[in-house]
């Protein structure tokens, strides 16, 4: 039955995401409404691409863009509940990778990074009716917090048996104050991998410390290679600042007791003076030169690649890098995964970036949609999967792209739950501001203090206190 349906979206999730069914059909083209179950309130869709879709609430004017996995209603209603649908999908998904002749994980590695996508809505007609199950981002968990359709997770977590196999990182990464608002189906962190060969013909250990690094002055002359790399630009440059702000005990901005957020490093001489010891490691990373000057510009692209083929020694990336391991075995073969280096006196931290599936508040089928989640997150469906990247504690696979990753999790750190367009590109901003620019580190902690604060009070998420 699945096998005969080939417009599934491999390359970013494999599936779903729960409680949200939307049908459109020619007739609508104009309005495009789409309903969300039993929601109160409605969906406008549009900009379908190959792989992804712009959908908008209303009558609010906020905006997001998900992913889209899609199938024919007409196929979708011969399952009886989304459990069996999901289970069907899971087993159509063994089946064609023993048709292959290879292992269920390496078959759904290589679908999720060959680019399947631009052919997700392949051959489907405005003149069909679809069901699609899509799913927000964990940037948008805000928007949807904001928007007060979300359902409070509390109760059915403390009757989910399996709640027990997730970190308490992962906790507060599903949690907004006292809510708990989603189930997480994936989870992926950053760890500092280091060339093990290169740091040996420079004669350097691992730093451990940003002084470490910092101390790498004459790495360059000895091996032709960076010591350090940093992502100045893009959406990996406010990733890998969270990072650098945590160890620091800082948060971009910080929930108050009013239950809205709030940037108050300018309220605290000791935030503001920490903040600018960020600003001053980025400031330092360049002018000692343990960082290509050209950093400035780079975004992951240009950081991963570098990495990749030995122009830096080390570099705080993800796990996806591993696919560069068997396609480049002569330059990463020496790859170790190392914590993050932090500032003296300072705290181990990562970022986690942890998917949810979500439900809402107004629909009258939240069990069945619990069900279908905490499916998702469940052990055969992560092992199946997710295993090289799952939220749960029992599922891992060994080795050093997994088990290693997953190690340093515990220390995971994740953006604040509110809207972070602006404030994303405020923190790119103030990386361009100190080291294009030449603004002063401490100026620069004091403009992005602003900046967050000026975005939140847009979204109407800032606090009074």
């Amino acid at each position: 039955m699945m096998m005969k349906m080939k417009i599934w979206k491999w390359a970013l999730a494999l599936v779903l995401a729960s409680g949200l069914a939307v049908s459109c059909t020619e007739e609508e083209k104009e309005q495009e409404k789409v309903q969300l179950l039993d929601c109160s309130f409605k969906i406008n869709i549009s900009d379908i691409t190959g792989n992804s879709v712009k959908l908008s609430a209303v009558p609010t004017k906020m905006s997001v863009k998900y992913w889209l996995s899609v199938v024919r209603k007409d196929i979708y209603k011969l399952y009886s509940s989304d459990t069996e649908f999901a289970a069907d999908y899971l087993t159509d998904m063994k089946m064609n990778a023993a048709e292959k002749g290879i292992a269920f994980n390496e078959y759904v590695g290589a679908n999720r990074i060959s680019g399947y996508s631009p052919k997700l809505i392949n051959g489907l007609s405005p003149q069909t009716d679809y069901v699609a199950y899509a799913y927000g981002l964990p940037e948008w968990t805000g928007e949807f917090h904001s928007m007060g359709i979300l359902e409070d997770l509390s109760d059915r977590y403390a009757n989910w048996d399996d709640a027990s196999v997730l970190s308490d990182a992962v906790m507060k990464g599903m949690s907004i104050g006292d809510e708990i608002i989603g189930v997480p189906y994936e989870m992926t962190v950053r760890a500092y991998l280091c060339h093990e060969n290169i740091m040996k013909k420079g004669g350097a250990s691992v730093p451990a410390t940003w002084d470490d690094v910092l101390s790498m002055t004459d790495f360059k002359d000895k091996t032709g290679t960076y010591p350090y790399a940093l992502a100045c630009t893009g959406v990996r440059a406010p990733q890998e600042m969270i990072v650098y702000l945590a160890q620091k005990g800082l948060e971009i901005c910080s929930l108050q007791d009013d239950g809205m957020y709030k940037n108050t490093w300018k309220d605290n001489a000791d935030q503001l003076a920490a903040a600018a010891d960020v600003f001053q490691f980025y400031k330092d990373c360049i002018d000692s030169g343990v960082v290509d000057p050209n950093s400035k510009s780079f975004g992951y692209e240009e950081t991963d690649d570098n990495f990749v083929n030995g122009f830096s020694a080390s570099y705080v990336t993800g796990n996806w890098l591993q696919e560069k391991e068997d396609a480049n075995p002569e330059v990463m073969s020496d790859v170790t995964v190392e914590p993050i280096p932090v500032p003296e006196g300072g705290t181990p931290a990562t970022y986690m970036e942890l998917k949810p599936l979500f439900l809402f508040n107004t629909s009258k089928n939240n069990d069945a949609a619990f069900d279908f989640a905490t499916y998702v997150c469940g052990k055969e469906w992560q092992q199946g999967v997710y295993s090289s990247a799952s939220p749960r504690s029992d599922v891992t696979v060994p080795g050093k792209w997994t088990e290693d990753f997953q190690a340093l999790s515990d220390n995971g750190v994740a953006f604040p739950p509110v809207t972070l367009g602006s404030i994303s590109q405020a923190m790119i901003d103030s990386i361009a501001k100190v080291l294009q620019e030449g603004m002063t580190p401490q100026a620069a902690a004091e403009w992005l203090a602003d900046a967050v604060n000026t975005s939140l009070k847009e979204s109407g998420e800032l606090s009074a206190s």
